[in-house]
């Protein structure tokens, strides 16, 4: 640590080679649910020279993610420096006081992000496919093609026909190819390496055709691969070339810097990591065996009997019934999307539930008068059941006698007076676990994980080349990087 810490200030600029505003280029090249570990190993074992810079000459270190890890949370907060609760965007759904799940997106004039915030300092952007963000800036000086979860869409027309021209259209959507057997994992990864190659060709192309001073350029397809493929033996077969393309570009970014006069500098960050899961915990069935909840009609629909060689029934659901709109059927699994459904559960006598979405931190609600048809009615039974549960979390094992829960996290410090409904208690799993909050077994809490093999972790990656011109801080967060960016521009970074 203290190495680190040494590095971290020699690195640190010294001001005394200050440029202009407007003669400063920051070039961010993100890369969703990126881990250090990952990158370590692509970049020593298949010799992708776009990341060497970063180990040898700059900056590459962990950077811790959002509660929770997740796209919509963490990209935002990375954008804007502010916290989930500030910034509105904490998962991908909201959770109603009638039970419900709404969905939800991030409000970019709520809490404007990096790219307009120095756009008013007269520094023109290129941003390219920022998850999170629907809808295109409106800043003159800002170029931008949005990003995940919808379709994108262009800040101008000519940047629209520049894209057509391209043959760039953003993010293939493999999820139900996936599904009904129409895409093998190979055909996908194939179609993620080619819009991959695209997005770099049609960014090159834009970057090198004008002045900006900001250049951001997202790449989404490595997390929803490692979705399916981390737990896999044969994973790098699909990953591999996903990583390549991207290290590609950054040396392309690199070889075309060296060449142009003025200070520049290229950043790394992704919006948290990656690791292999093997187990899921049935949260709302271990809270059913524990008498948490309370089903309708003294039981379940008879499909909740059918059960799969790990011994999952058919879904648990909260919210009442609805038909997903278009812009929920383009979410990823892990969103939780195909959880809208008419409810079995009978609310007045369920005193906590879990919701939103599956990944390693799980939310778990206290169902008291913040919603319809509450159980809890006193402030002294809502913090009673919350230690009980958390205790409860805490001593739960696996069959090999492992703790499955690593830490259980405090909402009210983190979320504050959020505009919404605050879990009451976030739960974090341990190594090579993910939360199903939607799944259910009579006979089982935790299971083998099968469609899903890969899921995200509280850490993603921060790195900067060259190392003079950004400063970074030990133990950074997805909070730290909205200042990094701005700093880079007063002449301070």
């Amino acid at each position: 640590m203290h190495l680190y810490i040494l590095l971290l200030k020699k690195a640190a600029f010294s001001g005394s080679e200050v440029f202009p505003m407007q003669h400063r280029r920051l070039y961010i090249v993100g890369i969703d649910s990126a881990p250090l570990w990952i990158i370590k190993r692509l970049y020593k074992k298949y010799k992708m020279d776009g990341f060497k810079p970063f180990f040898d000459l700059g900056f590459i270190y962990d950077l811790e993610s959002s509660l929770p890890p997740i796209t919509p949370v963490a990209w935002p907060t990375i954008y804007t420096g502010k916290s989930p609760a500030e910034h509105g965007a904490h998962d991908f759904f909201t959770m109603t006081e009638k039970y419900e799940k709404k969905l939800i997106y991030y409000d970019t004039d709520l809490r404007p992000p990096f790219w307009d915030v120095i756009s008013d300092k007269g520094i023109k952007s290129l941003i390219i496919n920022p998850p999170a963000v629907v809808r295109p800036s409106r800043k003159a000086n800002v170029d931008m093609v949005t990003g995940f979860p919808l379709p994108q869409s262009y800040s101008s027309e000519a940047l629209e026909s520049e894209a057509a021209s391209s043959g760039f259209s953003g993010e293939p959507e493999i999820e139900e190819g996936l599904r009904n057997g129409s895409l093998q994992l190979h055909d996908s990864a194939y179609l993620y390496s080619e819009s991959i190659r695209k997005r770099a060709e049609f960014s090159s192309r834009l970057i090198g055709s004008n002045d900006y001073g900001l250049v951001f350029v997202c790449f989404t397809e490595t997390d929803r691969m490692q979705h399916y493929t981390l737990g896999r033996p044969e994973w790098e077969d699909y990953i591999v070339p996903l990583y390549k393309g991207i290290s590609d570009f950054i040396e392309w970014l690199i070889a075309y810097n060296k060449k142009r006069k003025g200070e520049w500098s290229l950043m790394l960050v992704s919006d948290h990591g990656a690791q292999p899961t093997h187990s899921k915990f049935l949260v709302n069935s271990w809270l059913l065996h524990k008498g948490h909840i309370s089903l309708k009609n003294n039981g379940l629909n008879a499909d909740w009997n059918k059960t799969d060689g790990n011994g999952i029934g058919a879904a648990f659901r909260f919210g009442h019934a609805s038909e997903p709109d278009e812009s929920e059927k383009l979410l990823c699994a892990a969103s939780g999307s195909n959880s809208i459904h008419a409810y079995c559960a009978d609310m007045k006598g369920t005193r906590a539930f879990a919701s939103l979405s599956n990944n390693p931190v799980g939310s778990i609600w206290i169902n008291d008068r913040r919603f319809s048809e509450p159980a809890i009615l006193d402030s002294k039974g809502r913090t009673a059941l919350i230690k009980e549960l958390s205790e409860d979390l805490k001593s739960i094992k696996d069959s090999k006698g492992k703790r499955i829960v690593r830490k259980i996290h405090d909402t009210r410090s983190y979320y504050g007076k959020a505009g919404f409904i605050v879990p009451d208690i976030m739960f974090e799993m341990s190594e090579g676990y993910t939360v199903d909050v939607s799944s259910h077994s009579e006979a089982y809490v935790y299971a083998t994980e099968r469609s899903r093999s890969g899921d995200h972790t509280r850490y993603g990656i921060i790195g900067a080349y060259p190392k003079r011109h950004i400063r970074l801080k030990p133990r950074m967060s997805v909070a730290d990087m909205a200042e990094v960016v701005t700093a880079f521009y007063s002449g301070s970074g």
